[in-house]
């Protein structure tokens, strides 16, 4: 968790409730229980500093009475196939917070009216038709070929 690639690529691109959201799934095996809690690890993050959350999320009471000292943590309370109850899996989580769309908008971003799909990625539609495309064809290979070849043509 102190590692130089986990602060590039988890630590620096997340807002700190994120990260804490983060570290909990992941260390405690499950999801943050509420708003107050996430809070309260983003202080202890703020004030202690990344290695410092670290130790406080290792060393507290719901790590150890869960985990312990010799068991990896897993996630908890996932739902299975065979039951109907539980959390979805952290991968089939969104990245972003609920938040993060909104604060798009706010800069000027409309996804609702606009959608995310660039100009580009939309395809023409094909015409009803083929026979516009291929009177365009052979009028543009005779226009062609009497620029081309016509001059080169003796009389004599």
């Amino acid at each position: 968790m102190t590692a130089d690639s986990f602060r590039r690529y988890v630590y620096d691109c997340n807002n700190n409730y994120r990260f804490v959201q983060l570290c909990v799934q992941r260390m405690l095996g499950r999801d943050i229980y509420s708003q107050a809690e996430s809070r309260a690890w983003s202080i202890v993050l703020a004030t202690k500093g990344l290695t410092g959350f670290i130790d406080a999320l290792l060393d507290s009471d719901k790590y150890l009475n869960t985990f312990g000292d010799d068991t990896v943590p897993y996630q908890r309370r996932r739902v299975l196939p065979q039951r109907a109850v539980g959390e979805l899996p952290f991968a089939r989580m969104s990245r972003y917070g609920l938040g993060h769309l909104e604060q798009l908008m706010e800069l000027g971003y409309d996804y609702i009216s606009r959608p995310l799909v660039p100009s580009w990625w939309e395809f023409p539609k094909a015409p009803a038709s083929p026979l516009p495309y291929v009177v365009v064809s052979l009028m543009t290979f005779a226009a062609l070929y009497l620029i081309a070849f016509v001059p080169m043509i003796r009389i004599e």
